[in-house]
């Protein structure tokens, strides 16, 4: 639910960004989903106090606010350059990124990938192949959207 909060945030930036207009209706919209996502966000301190899942839920809102930011700058970029290579830079640089944290948690439990049944691994193949496609798609479109 956290992340759903994307086209609230892009909505906030867009007008600093991309010089997008800002009307009445769209301001009571943000308004109202921005006290959705604050409830969403700061519930477990009302149940738990503060510990681990408010700290899990404010990094989601920050991983949010950068997938906000990654999207501007490319709707910026994708009306100049082709989106492809730019994708296949981004899914490049993000996979050398995680790659030694990767090595290490693959050697760390040694039961995790045997436990794996047939529907984590054909999740995991779906997502590797899906989310590449997806990434295109969508970074082809936003050229043609509106924040």
């Amino acid at each position: 639910m956290i992340a759903s909060a994307q086209p609230l945030l892009i909505f906030l930036l867009a007008p600093f960004l991309l010089d997008e207009t800002v009307t009445k209706r769209k301001i009571i919209g943000l308004l109202i989903g921005t006290i959705g996502v604050a409830v969403i966000v700061f519930e477990p301190i009302y149940y738990n106090g503060i510990d681990g899942n408010i700290i899990g839920n404010l990094l989601l809102v920050l991983a949010t606010v950068f997938a906000v930011l990654a999207t501007l700058t490319g709707r910026k970029l994708f009306h100049d350059q082709n989106p492809l290579p730019l994708v296949f830079w981004a899914f490049l640089i993000g996979a050398l990124t995680f790659l030694p944290l990767a090595t290490f948690e693959f050697g760390s439990p040694p039961t995790l990938y045997q436990q794996l049944d047939m529907r984590g691994l054909v999740g995991i193949l779906f997502g590797s192949i899906s989310i590449p496609f997806k990434n295109c798609f969508s970074a082809s479109s936003i050229r043609f959207t509106e924040a």
